[in-house]
């Protein structure tokens, strides 16, 4: 895998510069080297995060939502 080409993905997809390293190197030690699957585990954490904006999960849930 080339991670400078994970990392132009994840900037791309509109994660700032920490963000897409963090991201390429999570793709490094998971074992994330298909181009293809490294496009669908961004675009996984792109809907997850609100386009890598929230980086905590908000766990405000009620009881009827668990």
């Amino acid at each position: 895998m080339n991670k400078a080409i994970a990392e132009k993905l994840a900037v791309g997809m509109g994660a700032g510069p920490k963000t897409s390293k963090a991201l390429a190197d999570a793709c490094e030690n998971w074992g994330i080297f298909n181009p293809i699957d490294q496009a669908r585990f961004f675009a996984q954490l792109h809907v997850e995060s609100g386009a890598f904006k929230r980086l905590e999960e908000n766990l405000n849930y009620s009881a009827g939502r668990l």
